[in-house]
């Protein structure tokens, strides 16, 4: 069975399923590594030091490639890299463990799952003093399931879904989304309030970005809306790697909300959690700003457009 260390970080998200392909420059270890194959991950820490903390995994497919852009495009960078914010970082990543060995090196990567089976606690289980009764204390929950517990009875899921589907439009700040183009940023959580109050599964929203002249528009379709108390359980259930990713924790991600929206109108609205999945991307020139011909050209056309169903740019919300 292959034996391979992991950065601690890199062993969580293997650990928490967010990470499943690893990718390695190719050693003649690696030359047997077939599907099905198991292979052991031990943690590694920050100083060098290698822990007996371990997972096993279970390869399902590998393959090779010349060069770390090429494998993080086809094995996605979601999955080889979940904490990297695009594949420039990615490349970093790799270029900082090999450096130049991956000049003339080539690279192995291989999906995986975690063999459960295998991972199972080695503690040994605890023996009560009454072995002929059952107890019937109820099982203990984490301090941090306790504190979303009471917040789930205020968590609605949206399920209602449009006959016709309405297309609204919503700015979304870099590198936002530059993430969600990427597929790493699934969800965007917004206010529960105004234009979003609106939305329903299966509507379009055309995020738009611009930046250097150009106006970027990805368009997507909404496939699950749920609306939360307030951002943390909304960070909480939506797992804020989805949401914000790259930021550390769900306190980090929360206190950039707050910076966004007035903690009083969190509490009186609550946020909804909009996942989307994307249609097609264009980039165009942006518009002039600040033009009053042109701002009375669009009042007119707004006016005339009433009767469709295309919404206005909810400006109300400046996005995450």
């Amino acid at each position: 069975m292959l034996e391979l260390g992991l950065q601690e970080k890199h062993f969580e998200d293997v650990k928490n399923g967010r990470k499943t392909v690893e990718g390695r420059l190719f050693k003649d270890k690696f030359s047997n590594l077939k599907s099905g194959n198991k292979v052991v991950f031990f943690k590694d820490l920050e100083n060098g030091t290698r822990t007996d903390e371990k997972i096993v995994v279970k390869v399902k497919d590998v393959k090779h490639f010349n060069n770390v852009d090429s494998m993080l495009k086809e094995m996605t960078l979601k999955a080889t890299l979940p904490r990297a914010r695009s594949y420039n970082e990615g490349n970093k990543v790799y270029s900082n463990i090999y450096g130049n060995a991956l000049k003339n090196g080539k690279l192995i990567a291989f999906s995986m799952e975690v063999n459960n089976s295998n991972n199972k606690s080695n503690k040994k289980p605890q023996i009560t003093s009454n072995t002929n009764n059952k107890s019937n204390k109820k099982p203990q929950v984490t301090s941090t399931e306790n504190k979303f517990a009471n917040r789930n009875k205020q968590i609605v899921n949206i399920t209602e879904r449009s006959n016709k589907p309405r297309h609204y439009e919503l700015y979304l700040r870099q590198p936002w989304f530059a993430l969600m183009k990427e597929g790493l940023k699934e969800v965007e959580g917004r206010l529960y309030r105004g234009a979003v109050e609106e939305y329903k599964v299966g509507d379009v929203i055309h995020f738009i970005e611009r930046s250097q002249g150009k106006e970027n528009i990805l368009e997507t379709e909404i496939t699950k809306l749920t609306k939360y108390p307030d951002f943390k359980s909304l960070l909480f259930h939506e797992k804020s790697f989805k949401v914000l990713p790259g930021i550390p924790n769900i306190k980090c991600g929360n206190e950039m909300y707050e910076k966004i929206y007035n903690y009083k109108f969190i509490k009186q609205y609550g946020a909804l959690a909009i996942q989307v999945k994307i249609i097609s991307f264009n980039s165009r020139n942006a518009p002039p700003r600040n033009n009053k011909n042109n701002s009375k050209k669009n009042g007119n056309n707004r006016k005339n457009n009433s009767g469709n169903n295309t919404k206005n740019r909810n400006n109300n919300n400046s996005g995450n």
